[in-house]
């Protein structure tokens, strides 16, 4: 009984996958698809039900620092970073 219960949503389950299989398999409608879902609002709720279909944990994208250092930098670059930082600093001791 239990089975027979649980049959409506692995058939679901599976009309879902191979659906995003095709998609995933035609870029130009995938990016259409993902188009239309972030201007309908709905790109949190697909992105969701996709990593779920998927397998994987929804993980909300979050900003990831590169990990370079001022070192890694151009001179150039290196002295604009720390005019830059100079310049925070002092509007921080102004306004703190």
């Amino acid at each position: 009984m239990k089975k027979l219960r649980m049959l409506p949503g692995r058939v679901v389950k599976n009309i879902l996958r191979g659906g995003m299989s095709w998609v995933n398999s035609h870029p130009k409608l995938r990016q259409y698809v993902m188009a239309i879902t972030q201007r309908l609002g709905l790109y949190t709720v697909v992105r969701v039900i996709y990593s779920r279909l998927e397998g994987a944990p929804y993980q909300p994208r979050s900003r990831k620092t590169s990990g370079l250092t001022s070192a890694d930098l151009s001179p150039r670059a290196r002295q604009i970073y720390t005019d830059l930082k100079a310049t925070l600093e002092l509007k921080r001791r102004k306004n703190g």
